[in-house]
């Protein structure tokens, strides 16, 4: 990911380094860049409890969009807003 933001002409890749760079200096651990924030985890979407697989859908496709890499969170090629949207999305989801 770091080669490509170097790569690509990215108006923001000052900005977008640095972030990455003051983010693993703050970590023994890492030794260049760090991208996930420390509480990421995995949560289980279990199909018998809708309401938490609703909230933690549409919480990731809101952050998604917020980073400014596209205006609707249908745009993003790998958001499973698009099959909502009924666009054909590039990973293969189950509608639930």
């Amino acid at each position: 990911m770091i080669q490509q933001i170097i790569e690509e002409p990215e108006s923001r890749r000052s900005k977008l380094l640095n972030t990455f760079k003051m983010a693993g200096e703050k970590d023994s651990r890492i030794t260049n860049y760090k991208f996930w924030q420390p509480n990421n985890h995995a949560i289980e979407l279990d199909p018998f409890k809708p309401k938490i697989m609703d909230q933690k859908s549409t919480i990731f496709i809101i952050i998604r969009s917020k980073s400014e890499l596209f205006c609707f969170p249908e745009e993003y090629l790998f958001s499973s807003a698009r099959d909502y949207a009924e666009i054909k999305g590039l990973v293969k989801i189950e509608i639930l």
